[in-house]
C-alpha cells in the first residue's frame, strides 16, 4: 500500500504493521468464505493413483456461455465449447450467439443453438478430431460441419450421439404438427451442399437447417405400428443400435433404428418390436455392468436391462459412513460405483454434500451451503475422477431453455475417493457425461 501526501506526516515504521494486519484480515476473509462453499475439500495431496488418473486425463470439452439468454448489450459475448484441462490452457472449439446445449463422443461433437430471431433450433455436427486441430475454432457453416436438417423450423429438446448417429427429440413451430417427433441422422451419409448443387440438393426452403459445408437429412422414427414415436428424451444403447425413448407417460421404450440408417444392425422379428423399460423420470447414465440407471415417480432408484426390460431397485439406504440424517438428492453412476448428492439440515439450514461410493465405503468430497447450490456433477469414463459444478452465492440463472445454469459458477475436478481438488474446468457440463442430452421430465 502506497502512502498519500496526506499520510507523509505519520511516522513510517506504522504502515508495514498496518498491511500486514490487512493482509491477514483479508486472507481470513477469503478463508473463511471457501470454507463456507467448500468446507469439506481438503488442501492434501493426491495418492498415487490419483495423481496417475489426474496426470492421464485427456482435455475435455466445456460449454461456457457470455451471459444470460436475454441480454443484448454490447458487452455480451458468444456463446462457446472450450476445450481444457483442469487448470490448463483452454481453446475455444467453437462459437455461437446462443448455445442451448451439445452432445459429444469420440467422433463428433453436436451443437444445439438458437436463433436469435425466433426459438428455432440449429443443430450441427462438427468433426471432432478438426476442430481440435484448429487452433481458430470453427462456426457453423465451417468446413468440417455438417448441417443436420429439420423437416421445418422448430425446436429440439432431448439430443445424443452415437458414432456417425445422431438422434433428437424435435417440436414443430407450428403448432399444427405433431410435437415431439423423435427423429435420426447418420453423418456419413451427409452431401456436400457447398455450392448448392455439387454432391447433392440444395437445402429445401422448407427445411431448418444451419449453413454448414455439408447436410445431413432427417429420418422420422416410427413405432412398429406405423405411428409417429414422440418422445422428449432420447438416447442411444451403448452399442447404438437401439433407441431408447421416455414417452409422454414417463415411461421408456426400446426401438430398432429406421431402415434408412440402420446400415448392418441385423435386427430379428422380435427385436424389431417395441420393448416396454417401464417408469423413468430421469436417467442419469450406465452402470458399470451396463445397465441403466433411472429413478421413478416415487423417488426411487433402479437399473434397467435394456436388453430383456428386467428391472432391479437400489438400496437406497445410507452406506456406512454418511450420516444418519443425510437424505439422497442424486445419483450418478461410476465405473467404480457411484457419486452422489446428499442434502442435510444444519443450522445455516440446506446444505448439499458429494459422495464417492465405492467397493471400500463411502467418501465425502465436499459440502455446499444451499439447497441448489450444486448444479451438475459429472464422473469421468474411468470412474476415477468427477467433475462438481457449484453455484456463486446469490448467482441468478442464465434464463436458458436447455440446460440451465448460474451466471457464475465453479467446476471443480475431484478424485471420487479422495477430497482433493485436481483443477477448475473454464466451463460447465463436461463432455464426459455428454453422450446424451438428459431432460427433466416437467419439459415434457
Amino acid at each position: 500500500m502506497t502512502p498519500t501526501s496526506a499520510d507523509r506526516h505519520e511516522t513510517p515504521r506504522r504502515w508495514p504493521w498496518r498491511v500486514a494486519l490487512a493482509s491477514v484480515l483479508v486472507m481470513l476473509l477469503t478463508v473463511l468464505i471457501g470454507t463456507q462453499r467448500w468446507s469439506q475439500r481438503e488442501d492434501r495431496v493426491l495418492t498415487d493413483a490419483n495423481a496417475e488418473a489426474a496426470a492421464a486425463l485427456t482435455p475435455s470439452l466445456v460449454l461456457r456461455r457470455g451471459g444470460a439468454y436475454t441480454a443484448k448489450d454490447a458487452m455480451r459475448g458468444d456463446d462457446r465449447i472450450v476445450l481444457s484441462t483442469p487448470g490448463g490452457d483452454q481453446r475455444t472449439v467453437f462459437t455461437a450467439p446462443r448455445i442451448q446445449t451439445y452432445v459429444a463422443d469420440d467422433r463428433w461433437v453436436v451443437v444445439a443453438a438458437a436463433s436469435q430471431t425466433d426459438t428455432a433450433t440449429t443443430l450441427t455436427a462438427v468433426d471432432r478430431a478438426a476442430v481440435e486441430a484448429d487452433p481458430a475454432g470453427v462456426h457453423a457453416g465451417d468446413a468440417h460441419t455438417v448441417a443436420l436438417a429439420l423437416p421445418t423450423p422448430g425446436t429440439v429438446i432431448g439430443l445424443a450421439v452415437h458414432g456417425d448417429l445422431v438422434t433428437a427429440t424435435f417440436t414443430p413451430l407450428d403448432l399444427a404438427q405433431e410435437s415431439h417427433q423423435t427423429l435420426v441422422w447418420r453423418l456419413e451419409e451427409a452431401t456436400d451442399v457447398s455450392d448448392g448443387t455439387t454432391g447433392g440438393p440444395s437445402p429445401s426452403p422448407s427445411s431448418s437447417t444451419s449453413a454448414g459445408a455439408a447436410q445431413a437429412d432427417a429420418t422420422l422414427v416410427t413405432m412398429p405400428d406405423g405411428t409417429a414415436a414422440l418422445a422428449d428424451l432420447v438416447l442411444f444403447t451403448r452399442d447404438g443400435r437401439f433407441l431408447l425413448l421416455r414417452q409422454a407417460d414417463s415411461t421408456l421404450v426400446r426401438l430398432p433404428l429406421p431402415d434408412a440408417v440402420a446400415g448392418d444392425a441385423g435386427y430379428d422379428a422380435a427385436e424389431r418390436e417395441a420393448l416396454p423399460l417401464g417408469a423413468a423420470d430421469d436417467v442419469t447414465g450406465w452402470s458399470a455392468t451396463g445397465e441403466l440407471m433411472v429413478t421413478d415417480a416415487s423417488g426411487g432408484w433402479l437399473l434397467v436391462d435394456v436388453g430383456s426390460g428386467a428391472r432391479q431397485r437400489l438400496d437406497a439406504s445410507l452406506p456406512a459412513g454418511v450420516p444418519a440424517d443425510a437424505r439422497l438428492v442424486s445419483l450418478w453412476p461410476t465405473t467404480t460405483g457411484a457419486v452422489a448428492v446428499y442434502a442435510r439440515v444444519g443450522d445455516a439450514g440446506i446444505r448439499q454434500e458429494v459422495w464417492g461410493l465405492g467397493v471400500d465405503g463411502a467418501t465425502r468430497l465436499a459440502a455446499v451451503d444451499g439447497e441448489d447450490a450444486i448444479t451438475g456433477v459429472c464422473p469421468a469414463p474411468d470412474g476415477r475422477l468427477v467433475a462438481v459444478t457449484t453455484r456463486a452465492d446469490g448467482s441468478a440463472d442464465d434464463g436458458y431453455v436447455l440446460d440451465a445454469g448460474p451466471l457464475v459458477f465453479t467446476t471443480t475436478v475431484l478424485p471420487v475417493d479422495q477430497p482433493v481438488a485436481v483443477g477448475d474446468l473454464p466451463g460447465r457440463l463436461p463432455e464426459w457425461c455428454q453422450t446424451f442430452q438428459r431432460v427433466p421430465v416437467t419439459a415434457a
